[in-house]
């Protein structure tokens, strides 16, 4: 009888051994399928969409002896172009995009030995041209600003190069942006450039200019001298292509990477109007920001939250979201 029952009790460990090598082995098959198969449909999918190129060429217009425009204050264009586009860099940078500035100080990229102006200008924007070239694939921006003989017009233009199909796509998504976000008077349209403006008449990649504003315009004028206003212009473009990636080339940008560390450098004005765009002030949030410190009293009474590493309502029981600030 106990060898019996030994052998029954020694058959069913056999059967359960053999029950689970099988199962073992089915689930090992099925993970190395699902792998292959994954990896295929991965292979098939970026050879259908190519990842989008996130390198931009961002270019300060004019610079050097080109001073651009002049306000009726005696202030030139150059200036303002340059720092538009510092901040425009730095928010770029910490959405993930490489940037490659056409200028970072008061020079243009013009051979100074040449003879004249003309022979000089025509220099620095073959050269602005050729970093495009030497960076594709890649966007090209061009921060510029206006002026016209009528004082009455306002405003930001986009205007986009006709040589990409996604330069308008481009144009269209900051032009919203601004109307969205800083300018709801503003109706404008983007224009397609003409042979007048060389660099978005010769660059083959997606490009846009963006004229910021009228220096024209008093109004414009006493805005743009204004260091926060020149970081919600900033802000306004990086916006429009953020808008741009996520509907043509499904590439989200998670908007606390990019004005994560703004207050450190402007202060919290420019900071609540960031998140106030994306992220409007609720109960719950209200409670969140005062049970973790008085500090934050401020971003309650100012109706929105502005402290460095606030988390929105959906993200109370996760993790706070982190940038991938440069």
């Amino acid at each position: 009888m106990k060898k019996w029952t030994v052998g029954v009790q020694f058959r069913k460990n056999r059967r359960k051994q053999l029950a689970f090598l099988i199962l073992t082995g089915m689930c090992v098959v099925f993970f190395v399928q699902s792998f292959q198969a994954f990896c295929r449909i991965t292979r098939e999918a970026s050879q259908l969409n190519p990842a989008p190129s996130m390198t931009v060429v961002l270019d300060a217009g004019h610079g050097g002896e080109d001073g651009g425009a002049q306000a009726p204050d005696g202030s030139l264009e150059k200036t303002y172009n340059l720092e538009i586009a510092q901040i425009l860099r730095r928010y770029l940078q910490n959405a993930g995009f490489s940037v490659i500035m056409t200028r970072e100080t008061d020079d243009d990229l013009s051979d100074p030995s040449l003879p004249t102006i003309h022979t000089r200008k025509e220099d620095d924007l073959r050269k602005r041209e050729q970093l495009v070239k030497e960076n594709s694939p890649c966007y090209f921006i061009s921060i510029h600003q206006n002026k016209f003989s009528d004082s009455r017009y306002g405003g930001t233009q986009v205007l986009y190069s006709p040589n990409h199909e996604d330069s308008q796509k481009v144009a269209q998504a900051i032009q919203e942006s601004f109307a969205t976000h800083l300018q709801p008077d503003n109706t404008r349209t983007p224009k397609a450039a003409t042979d007048s403006i060389y660099l978005l008449w010769h660059i083959q990649q997606p490009a846009v200019l963006v004229e910021c504003g009228f220096l024209s315009n008093e109004e414009d004028l006493a805005l743009l001298q204004n260091p926060v206003y020149q970081h919600k212009v900033a802000s306004c473009i990086l916006l429009g292509v953020a808008a741009y990636l996520e509907k043509e080339k499904g590439v989200v940008i998670p908007s606390a990477s990019w004005y994560d560390d703004t207050i450190t450098f402007v202060g919290a004005e420019t900071t609540l109007w960031l998140e106030k765009i994306k992220f409007p002030m609720s109960a719950p949030n209200a409670a969140f920001l005062l049970l973790n410190g008085m500090g934050n009293a401020r971003a309650v009474v100012s109706g929105i939250p502005w402290k460095k590493n606030w988390r929105p309502r959906y993200a109370l029981c996760r993790p706070a979201m982190r940038g991938t600030g440069m």
